[in-house]
């Protein structure tokens, strides 16, 4: 791979490997402080987490996708327009999720509102500090985004496991996401060249119809990554509802490369940084990535889980290798639904398939661990498997249908 391509992705990919270790040591750690059944309650609480972030994460990639296809006098009033947005939804999320907590956490087992009520607070900061991301990489300033991504990781990891180790629970480890991010957007307000105010809602009001592709794709890769660890929770019993929660802390392990690979791909396909064989090179990426996954899944996935997790979780090792062929699926799906979704060539139908199948795992009849991985597998197999038949058969139709004749001069022709 050449050009600033590979220095996009060398920059992403050393912060996400940096801040992926430091997350995934916090994991660990809070791991076996807080035994199997807190865990479980931690990382479902995490999974409602991911799946608000339905509208939260999916606005950092429209704002890439704004900021990135602007001119460079605009970029930061569009970037002004995405953040009061932001903060408008971040608004949404904690009257919500406060307004809930009660019955929330009757559904997860737990007598404690405080998981929810911090998860509130944490969706609030970071739905703009992700919005502000999403500004900074449409610029292409991998390199900023780099560093702050690295100093927001040691304050997760240090703030954490001291709230942890007072006695604060899965609370505590709630806080150390929240405590961080607050911190890095009061940076970020102080950094007013990126961004400007004044000019209300640009952006917003006249790229509405493009931004419906990224935040298609951004919702539902959150959704069906997400929601089996809640529904393991609600249906599980505490203990295997908290071995599933391990397995699924599992993600932090290969999702930030993967984005480090999907972000850059999609940010200079949108803003026509187009190199040869782009797609490819993605998809061969996060091959190898999934594929060193399955390989420790089947050669030693009992030593890798006592090794790292403690005797206590071993039960969860059995599912390693299957997990991570449904992490695979779930990445390839990723990089190409990015690039279907910057070059405006993906169905939105196809969506569906994922989504309706994730679903139906809330009213699937004797849920277990299995169960959860391979409906997760078909999700994105069947989306796959049905995808080529659409570029080949479907969107060759549909381009032609919508794609008027041009006269020798290159204008468009008059449908007769």
């Amino acid at each position: 791979m050449k050009g600033r391509l590979i220095k996009d992705i060398t920059f992403f990919s050393l912060a996400e490997a940096f801040a992926g270790i430091v997350y995934f040591f916090f994991i660990l750690v809070s791991a076996r402080l807080l035994g199997v059944a807190n865990f479980g309650l931690f990382q479902a609480v995490m999974g409602i987490y991911g799946i608000m972030f339905l509208f939260g994460h999916p606005l950092k990639v429209a704002a890439m996708h704004a900021v990135a296809t602007s001119e460079d006098r605009l970029q930061p009033f569009v970037l002004g327009s995405f953040l009061r947005v932001a903060l408008l939804i971040g608004g949404a999320y904690f009257v919500f999720l406060v307004i809930l907590s009660p019955h929330l956490a009757k559904i997860l087992h737990t007598n404690s509102l405080w998981p929810i009520i911090w998860v509130a607070v944490l969706l609030f900061v970071s739905t703009f500090l992700t919005t502000f991301y999403g500004g900074i990489q449409g610029k292409n300033l991998y390199l900023f985004f780099s560093i702050t991504k690295v100093a927001g990781s040691l304050i997760v990891i240090l703030l954490g496991v001291a709230l942890i180790e007072m006695g604060f629970g899965a609370s505590g480890a709630i806080v150390g996401y929240a405590g961080s991010m607050a911190i890095l957007t009061i940076f970020f307000f102080t950094r007013r060249k990126l961004y400007n105010f004044k000019k209300g809602f640009y952006s917003i009001r006249h790229d509405m119809v493009p931004l419906a592709r990224p935040l298609a794709v951004t919702g539902t890769h959150l959704f069906v990554l997400n929601f089996p660890a809640v529904v393991a929770r609600i249906h599980l019993t505490e203990d295997m509802a908290g071995l599933f929660g391990t397995l699924f802390s599992l993600r932090n392990l290969v999702m930030p490369f993967a984005m480090a690979v999907v972000l850059p791909l999609y940010s200079r396909t949108i803003s026509k940084h187009v190199e040869p064989r782009m797609l490819h090179k993605a998809v061969l990426l996060v091959l190898l990535l999934g594929g060193v996954f399955i390989v420790i899944g089947l050669l030693c996935p009992e030593w890798f889980f006592i090794t790292l997790y403690g005797g206590e979780f071993v039960r969860a090792s059995g599912y390693m290798a299957l997990y991570g062929f449904a992490l695979l699926l779930h990445m390839i799906s990723m990089v190409v639904l990015f690039h279907d979704a910057a070059k405006g060539t993906f169905s939105f139908s196809l969506l569906l398939i994922p989504v309706i199948l994730t679903a139906s795992l809330i009213i699937l009849p004797g849920l277990s661990i299995w169960k959860i991985i391979v409906v997760h597998i078909l999700s994105w197999g069947l989306y796959l498997a049905c995808l080529m038949p659409y570029k080949l058969l479907v969107l060759p139709k549909t381009y032609k249908a919508t794609t008027l004749p041009r006269d020798h001069q290159g204008r468009k022709g008059r449908e007769i």
